[in-house]
């Protein structure tokens, strides 16, 4: 286990990561994976919470596809 909850892995004082990849017990393969895994749920939780926001305000507001039909009805 790490010293630090929130190691990065990367280049922390005491990170058992790093001591098991020089220690030959973890692969920098392995690591790359955890790495580009975590990167992409990162992005993937962003893009979650984007599409939240956006269905709340359409919620709120309605679609700017329904306004501009509305507004072309009436002219």
């Amino acid at each position: 286990m790490c010293k630090f909850n929130d190691c990065t892995h990367t280049s922390e004082p005491g990170c058992a990561v790093q001591a098991a990849i020089q220690a030959g017990h973890l692969s920098q393969e392995r690591l790359d994976s955890y790495r580009q895994l975590s990167e992409e749920a990162t992005t993937n939780q962003a893009l979650h919470g984007k599409a939240r926001e956006d269905a709340k305000l359409a919620r709120m507001f309605g679609s700017k596809k329904t306004n501009e039909s509305s507004d072309q009805g009436t002219a």
